[in-house]
């Protein structure tokens, strides 16, 4: 018979799946002014880079979808946590444009 699994550990996976998502998709909004004030870069190019992080992601959920399939949950989910880490961390200490632009595409896709 499989395990139980307890349905609060779901749910919070679940919270904590939706917050890290969340935090590039719903707080760019909320950033975009601070970044282009910081940055200088134009608000098109910006939300260029967040279009295609949007559409690298679609693209990306194929593959992941077949890591989770062959390499389970708690592997794919955790090197997808770091990576995203690493990316945006390099993303938001970066003055170059295609540095952001391709850590941007990697963490948020």
């Amino acid at each position: 018979m499989p395990e139980r699994i307890p349905r609060l550990k779901i749910a919070l996976l679940g919270i904590l799946t939706i917050a890290a998502y969340g935090c590039w998709n719903y707080a760019f909004g909320v950033l975009l002014d601070p970044v282009i004030a910081d940055t200088g870069w134009s608000e098109s190019y910006l939300t260029r880079v967040y279009g295609s992080s949007a559409l690298i992601g679609g693209f990306a959920s194929v593959f992941s979808g077949w890591m989770l399939d062959r390499l389970g949950s708690r592997f794919v989910f955790s090197l997808g946590a770091v990576v995203s880490v690493v990316a945006f961390l390099v993303a938001s200490s970066t003055g170059s444009q295609a540095v952001f632009a391709i850590a941007s595409g990697v963490g948020g896709g």
